[in-house]
């Protein structure tokens, strides 16, 4: 458990597409201190099932499970965060859905708590909302996002890689997931 917190704390979130990055057999940055939190807390987590709540004991160890979730939540959170970057920066967005469909896509930004700066992503349920009267738009958005997972799949990958590190963990996944 203490080797565990010892990586997050000298964890590195790098903002960046470096394929070594990207997936989780990369020792230097969060995926590390994930792949540790994924293995031993499930196990970690058995050998104190539920007690009295006043053994301090076991609420010392519960708090430093809770603390383990929320930075594996983190963690997929940041992951997240840069695929749906990349997905905007690149101009993946203009490219293969306004262009090829011909219908404007809502972005949205939200400030989720513990990440730097604000997510910018795909809006999905605004723009189907937006365009609920156009025939086959949904079939077409679904195709396009399908396309976007084939043609970048590290990105894609890496996201998946992270919600089985969560699964794993018997972490609550984030709204959406």
């Amino acid at each position: 458990m203490q080797s565990a917190f010892d990586l997050i704390k000298t964890s590195i979130y790098i903002d960046s597409t470096d394929a070594d990055r990207l997936l989780p057999s990369s020792g230097s940055d969060y995926w590390k201190a994930r792949s540790t939190i994924t293995e031993t807390l499930p196990e970690y987590e058995a050998q104190y099932p539920p007690k009295g709540k006043a053994d301090k004991n076991y609420l010392n160890v519960r708090k430093y499970i809770s603390q383990f979730k929320a930075v594996n939540e983190q963690a997929y959170l940041a992951r997240l965060k840069d695929s749906e970057d990349h997905r905007i920066k690149s101009g993946w967005l203009k490219e293969r859905i306004q262009k090829n469909l011909g219908i404007e896509v809502k972005v949205a930004t939200k400030k989720i708590p513990s990440v730097v700066g604000p997510i910018t992503a795909l809006d999905g349920p605004g723009t189907l909302a937006q365009n609920a009267g156009v025939s086959g738009f949904q079939d077409a958005l679904t195709t396009a996002c399908t396309q976007y997972r084939e043609e970048d799949p590290n990105h894609w990958t890496a996201l998946q890689s992270a919600v089985g590190a969560m699964e794993g963990a018997k972490c609550k996944l984030p709204p959406g997931v």
